[in-house]
C-alpha cells in the first residue's frame, strides 16, 4: 500500500479527482470515483474524497452510482482488516509480555535453586 502512496502529491490528485467527479461525461465521473480507494491513498485524503463521492451514489448513470457505492464496500473491508490486524498485534504484544515475565520468573527460580547456602564458605 505504501508504495502506491509514496511520492504522490495527494492534494493535487484529490483536486483532479474532484474535478473529474463533476464532469458532464458519465465515463469520466465513473472512472474518477473508481480511483477513490483506501489502498491507493492516505486515509485523510480517502475520507475527504469518500464524502464527496457519497453524492454520486444517486447519480443518474448506473456505473457512476455503482462505483460510488463500491467505495463504501472498500472502506468497510479495509477497516475490518485493519481492526483485525490491530487486535492480532495487541494479542502478540500481550503474549510477548507474558513470555518475558515467565522467562524472568524461571531465571529467578533457577538462580535461587543453584545458590550455595549462605553458611557455606
Amino acid at each position: 500500500m505504501e508504495n502506491a502512496r509514496a511520492g504522490v502529491d495527494w492534494e493535487t490528485e484529490a483536486a483532479r479527482i474532484a474535478a473529474e467527479m463533476e464532469s458532464a461525461d458519465d465515463e469520466v465521473r465513473a472512472r474518477a470515483v473508481r480511483e477513490i480507494c483506501p489502498c491507493r491513498m492516505p486515509w485523510p485524503v480517502f475520507n475527504r474524497m469518500r464524502k464527496m463521492a457519497k453524492q454520486l451514489q444517486h447519480d443518474p448513470d448506473p456505473k457512476v452510482a455503482k462505483n460510488a457505492l463500491h467505495i463504501e464496500v472498500d472502506a468497510t473491508q479495509v477497516m475490518a482488516f485493519e481492526g483485525s490486524f490491530e487486535r492480532i498485534r495487541e494479542r502478540m504484544e500481550t503474549v510477548e509480555e507474558e513470555d518475558s515475565r515467565s522467562s524472568l520468573k524461571r531465571r529467578r527460580q533457577r538462580s535461587r535453586s543453584h545458590r550455595p547456602c549462605a553458611c557455606m564458605p
